[in-house]
């Protein structure tokens, strides 16, 4: 847990509650849709609450798996001397799609 409670949590709960977006292409503007899920990029506390969302990814890789975060970007590496040091990085990498399905709001796009 990221251990944010009481007046913080209210906060940052009307941050995020009751937005809604809409597309405008070429003058002509969509019907607004409610945002049920998502941090508001270019916020302020943007970046950190992404950070708190993400932040068990790391927990879920073996030790000798590293994990690194650009950006939108997380890259998943290991000195791959074995075969079974490659069975274990793809052991890596289904856990980390277990965390994604688990999320339920994360989609990765495994490259």
């Amino acid at each position: 847990m990221s251990g944010i409670r009481g007046l913080n949590l209210d906060r940052i709960e009307q941050l995020l509650s009751g937005r809604t977006q809409r597309v405008v292409l070429n003058g002509v503007a969509s019907e607004q849709c409610p945002v049920t899920y998502e941090v508001p990029q270019g916020s302020v506390l943007g970046t950190s609450l992404f950070l708190i969302f993400i932040n068990d990814m790391t927990e879920t890789v073996s030790e000798k798996t590293s994990i690194r975060f650009h950006a939108d970007d997380t890259i998943l590496y290991r000195k791959n001397r074995s075969q079974h040091d490659n069975h274990e990085l793809n052991s890596d990498e289904n856990k980390l799609e277990k965390w994604e399905e688990n999320s339920q709001y994360m989609e990765l796009n495994a490259q």
